[in-house]
């Protein structure tokens, strides 16, 4: 039975859940920024005439443009502290 729930679960999803390539925070920052962007493109496209595609275009190419940064950094990344660091320099030191 113990061999059983071992094979079922892992160390780094016990205490990071993932999504997908992404950790879950990970995965909360990059779902925010598409959601933003489809509302830039939504909110540009009443003052400026726009294909309406755009609205899809954008958010997933930032998607696969992401997630491509991801797959190749993906053996580097463990945990997703480095985005807490991040995020925490760039409201303390935002240039």
């Amino acid at each position: 039975m113990q061999e059983k729930d071992k094979l079922l679960s892992t160390r780094i999803l016990d205490h990071h859940g993932k999504i997908g390539p992404f950790f879950f925070k990970e995965f909360l920052v990059v779902f925010l920024a598409c959601v933003s962007l489809f509302f830039m493109v939504l909110l540009l496209s009443l003052f400026i005439e726009m294909n309406s595609s755009l609205l899809l275009v954008v958010p997933s190419a930032f998607l696969l443009f992401v997630g491509l940064i991801r797959f190749l950094i993906i053996q580097k990344v463990t945990s997703p502290c480095y985005l807490h660091k991040w995020m925490a320099i760039r409201a303390v030191n935002p240039d």
